[in-house]
């Protein structure tokens, strides 16, 4: 499509306006048909000084000329294969159906003073094999041919007065039928052969030729200065204001007076504008869009003269694609265990991210977890539109990355899906990358991320891990489960892991208070089989002077059995990571302690 417009110039003199006027913009080449060659191979042998004015004394050979179509012929040539050793003694006529005559030359070299064979002599020169190829664009007179024949030629009769001067008389007439060549020998002493000869014949109809391009509009909100792109296809952000450049190049026989331009995205754009685009000419039309979704335009652009007549259309696209918003790896997506994401690597860029297997990989996009310290699976399988590759990186600048797991095809993943499984390291940060398979390649389309890990050990109630006075032990909710656990303050929690520890039956604080990356809640229950979670005792979300960490004190009951469930603050929430959880008991008071501080002591009950 870049013949429509030249190239070179950055923009066109005397565009105006965005929509109002269609500027004119270099030339578009002609769109031609070219029939034939229709030839003859007659052997033909040409009679020795006999040529004397009349179709009479001239050797004949015709060829028929069929299935030629258009509105205007723009080209007629011949080519001539005479063996002859004294080419000024030849006159060459060409016949059309319609019985109009072009002489190709008449005694090359001699100046004749009638068209009647006297008189002598021409060009004395041998033609053996050679082709001499007669048209308009020919580059050297037919009567001043020459050894060694290798120009092209255009016709000239002589002094033939009924005779016309050029092919372009013909083009006016009847091209399907009979075309016959007569050649005639005016000199005595040279004989010859008509071996081969042929017509071409090239026809033009109305048609134009159109292109749809597309740039990112250069600022000022006006595409009337911006430069001519030559992309029809362009990867933005959303809400990026776009140029569409309409470009038609007339590459038909004849001018068009008016145009309509239908763009099934932006609507009509031209109904009936006037404007005069001469054959071989080019114009174009910007027009400014927002891009707020991927979107591909098909315009089709109608030129047409007065009734209408000359109705010709041509059509083009261009296609935007919205850069995803994970499109870096500063802008992962963040994702968690059980997490299901819908993901595109559509419009996304090319990333070097070192690969499990070494290979490149092609256009994708970024996803960030923290690590469990238990298996991770992450799955595309059987659950992509294209051919997915799945790398697991790490970094600290998201410029220098090291290949940690990765998977191509997935086993028993259709569609070229991908699956990859391996151990994470606790509060590690894991950049994901799903790719297109190969760079370069092209292939684009949707997916679906899973996310499963492995559930910690202390995931329920029925593994809760012990804790006791003083201790500070490390948890993490990553890939854990969600369970139903009344609360203190009546609203639903989410994912959490179970702790479990013996009243002393004084107070106790149980705490995540400065130690927690994730916004965590800590509520206390007792029961009896692990089943039901209604008899909550105290729990906290965001601890006095804690931030978004929790903790809570209560008085227990000596030997009563406590759990502790510490986890994501809102159901569904997706709120995961690590903590230290600290557990503090208050001294209870004993008996020797009371009398060593003179503290009176009765049994109860009391008998004086």
């Amino acid at each position: 499509m870049n013949n429509l417009y030249n190239t070179t110039k950055t923009r066109c003199a005397g565009l105006l306006s965005a929509i109002a006027l269609i500027t004119v913009c270099g030339t578009t080449a002609l769109a031609q048909t070219n029939f034939g060659p229709f030839s003859a191979s007659p052997a033909l042998g040409i009679s020795d000084d006999l040529y004397d004015g009349g179709y009479g004394s001239m050797a004949a050979s015709s060829v028929t000329v069929s299935g030629v179509t258009g509105t205007s012929v723009v080209n007629i040539s011949v080519d001539l294969q005479i063996a002859h050793t004294w080419p000024g003694d030849l006159v060459v006529k060409l016949v059309s159906p319609d019985y109009d005559v072009l002489t190709l030359f008449s005694r090359a070299g001699y100046a004749e003073t009638a068209d009647d064979g006297t008189g002598c002599c021409g060009l004395a020169a041998d033609l053996t094999t050679e082709v001499l190829t007669f048209s308009d664009a020919g580059v050297t007179d037919g009567e001043l041919m020459a050894a060694p024949f290798s120009s092209t030629y255009f016709p000239n009769p002589g002094i033939t007065t009924y005779s016309t001067q050029t092919f372009t008389s013909l083009y006016g007439g009847t091209m399907n039928g009979n075309w016959t060549l007569y050649i005639g020998d005016a000199g005595s002493g040279d004989v010859g052969t008509l071996n081969a000869w042929s017509i071409t014949i090239t026809t033009a109809s109305p048609s134009i030729n159109m292109g749809k391009f597309v740039a990112v509009e250069d600022g000022n909100a006006d595409c009337s200065d911006d430069a001519l792109p030559a992309v029809s296809e362009l990867n933005v952000q959303a809400g990026t204001n776009v140029c569409y450049f309409y470009i038609v190049g007339n590459t038909g026989d004849v001018a068009f007076s008016t145009h309509d331009l239908v763009d099934d995205q932006l609507g009509t754009i031209l109904a009936g504008f006037p404007y005069l685009l001469n054959p071989g000419s080019s114009a174009f039309l910007p027009v400014m869009a927002n891009i707020t979704t991927e979107v591909t335009n098909i315009a089709d652009w109608t030129a047409y003269n007065a009734g209408p007549t000359d109705v010709v259309t041509a059509q083009a696209t261009a296609t935007v694609r919205i850069i995803p918003a994970n499109d870096e790896c500063a802008n992962a997506e963040v994702i968690a265990c059980g997490d299901v994401v819908a993901g595109t690597n559509s419009g996304a860029s090319e990333q070097s991210v070192p690969t499990y297997n070494g290979g490149s990989v092609g256009a994708g996009v970024w996803y960030v977890f923290t690590g469990t310290g238990n298996d991770v699976t992450l799955s595309t399988c059987n659950d992509a539109t294209f051919d997915t590759e799945i790398n697991v990186v790490t970094t600290s600048d998201c410029i220098n990355f090291t290949n940690v797991a990765g998977n191509d095809d997935g086993s028993g993943c259709s569609g070229f899906s991908s699956l990859v499984t391996f151990t994470t390291v606790a509060s590690q940060t894991y950049y994901v990358y799903v790719s297109d398979y190969v760079s370069g390649g092209g292939n684009t389309g949707t997916f679906n991320l899973t996310m499963t890990c492995v559930a910690p050990a202390n995931d329920l109630c029925s593994n809760a891990q012990v804790i006791a006075c003083g201790d500070v032990v490390a948890g993490s909710n990553l890939g854990a489960t969600e369970q139903a656990v009344t609360t203190f303050n009546g609203f639903t929690v989410g994912t959490g892991v179970w702790y479990v520890f013996t009243g002393t039956g004084g107070d106790v604080t149980v705490s995540t208070c400065g130690a927690a990356d994730f916004d965590t809640e800590i509520n206390v229950i007792t029961t009896a089989d692990c089943m039901d979670y209604t008899n909550n005792v105290a729990g906290n979300d965001d601890g006095t002077g804690c931030g978004l960490s929790s903790e809570v004190t209560f008085t227990t009951v000596a030997s009563q059995t406590y759990y502790v469930y510490v986890s994501d603050w809102n159901s569904g929430g997706g709120n995961q990571g690590t903590f230290n959880l600290s557990l503090t008991c208050d001294p209870v008071t004993g008996i020797n302690e009371a009398l060593e501080n003179g503290i009176s002591v009765y049994p109860n009950p009391s008998n004086g």
